[in-house]
């Protein structure tokens, strides 16, 4: 008890000698004896503002979209980048923060090289990809021919049929695009998309061979129908029926 009342009696002597020496000086008193307080507090103060100011604004983004371009050593970060922002802007994404897209290039698979750094690389994108895979954050797969076929024995793929409209996967097949691949048990499903000549592989440089898969359901499953009309038809056949109503309505 003697010891917590001489604590107060120390804090009540030091806000009387603080208000005793007026505003400045008891200011310049206060720098002088508690400054590292200060500057630690106000470090801790930012830091928190730093980290949690993204933090909340990341918990109120959804992803409407996750696209993976894989072994596909020709294409870049700027020509994502570019793709990405094309896309955003045809879905208005641009306009609402909330609503993200995620393009990555950045995964190989199968590694050419025997060098250490490759090796490495090379694992590092395999636990990426199977992580995004497990967890149904990955939704759509541009891959080279043999990758596909590999993961489609691992049933990593849907059916477009199950995922895509009708007429989407009509237009595709009409056009010769749907590419039937083999599953763990044998069967055979719709599950590539040949982009060969289409709009994906003319601006991204993508491997000749290059099939896209869909390996989960958006969040809404129209973006991923707009997505494929875009990678393989490009940027007009995407909401084509707002573009004429609004040709409409000006003339």
């Amino acid at each position: 008890m003697n010891e917590e009342l001489t604590r107060k009696e120390r804090r009540q002597r030091e806000r009387e000698k603080i208000r005793s020496l007026g505003f400045r000086a008891g200011l310049e008193y206060l720098w002088d004896y508690y400054k590292w307080r200060f500057i630690i507090l106000a470090m801790v103060v930012l830091l928190i503002i730093f980290e949690l100011i993204p933090w909340i604004r990341r918990m109120q983004q959804t992803t409407q979209i996750y696209v993976a371009m894989v072994n596909q050593p020709q294409t870049d970060s700027a020509q994502m980048d570019r793709l990405q922002a094309e896309f955003e802007q045809l879905e208005g994404f641009d306009r609402d923060w909330r609503q993200t897209t995620e393009f990555d290039s950045a995964m190989n698979l199968d590694p050419q090289g025997e060098d250490l750094m490759t090796k490495y690389y090379g694992n590092a994108s395999v636990i990426r990809f199977q992580s995004l895979l497990h967890t149904k954050t990955l939704n759509v797969v541009v891959a080279d021919r043999a990758f596909v076929e590999e993961q489609a024995a691992q049933d990593s793929f849907l059916d477009l049929k199950d995922v895509l409209p009708e007429d989407l996967v009509s237009r595709l097949s009409a056009d010769g695009r749907v590419e039937p691949l083999t599953d763990s048990t044998g069967n055979k499903f719709s599950g590539g998309i040949l982009l060969a000549s289409g709009y994906l592989t003319t601006v991204s440089e993508l491997e000749t061979d290059s099939l896209l898969c869909v390996a989960a359901d958006t969040p809404d499953p129209a973006v991923l129908a707009d997505f494929i009309r875009y990678a393989v038809y490009g940027p007009d056949a995407v909401h084509p029926e707002t573009e004429t109503a609004e040709t409409g309505s000006t003339a």
